[in-house]
């Protein structure tokens, strides 16, 4: 299990960008799963006044994206390489996704090539399905 001081280390982003909470298995190149928790102090809910305000799609579908490029920086001879999610592709949501659910990612290589790769994530809060979808990453 990796928690988020490893997962700032290996990410080429900022912390204040990370929105993965926790990765709780890996094999390096071919999949991963993690957790978002979703809290009500987040930014995307500041100010919002609506009684039950969900998260934002967008931000979801980049979470799934991030444990994308985890799984394949976390791999020693990756380290410190760029990798950038590209393209959502085909990505469908199901459900809205509300502050105190825990989201449960997975993600999972389906083609690899020398400087890319596709794989399938998905999201689901106790054993639904919120969101499923193809993701492009790009590294060097």
């Amino acid at each position: 299990m990796y928690n988020s001081d490893v997962i700032t280390e290996v990410l080429p982003m900022g912390r204040e960008a990370i929105l993965l909470d926790r990765v709780t298995e890996v094999e390096p190149g071919k999949m991963g799963r993690g957790i978002k928790n979703i809290t009500i102090t987040e930014l995307p809910f500041k100010g919002d006044k609506r009684t039950k305000p969900n998260y934002p799609e967008a931000m979801l579908a980049e979470t799934i994206g991030q444990l994308g490029v985890f799984i394949h920086l976390i791999h020693p001879e990756n380290r410190g390489k760029s990798t950038v999610l590209a393209k959502i592709k085909d990505f469908e949501f199901f459900n809205h996704v509300y502050p105190g659910d825990q989201v449960e990612l997975t993600y999972e290589v389906i083609k690899k090539r020398e400087t890319s790769g596709l794989g399938i994530g998905t999201a689901s809060v106790n054993g639904v399905l919120i969101a499923q979808g193809e993701m492009i990453h790009f590294w060097e």
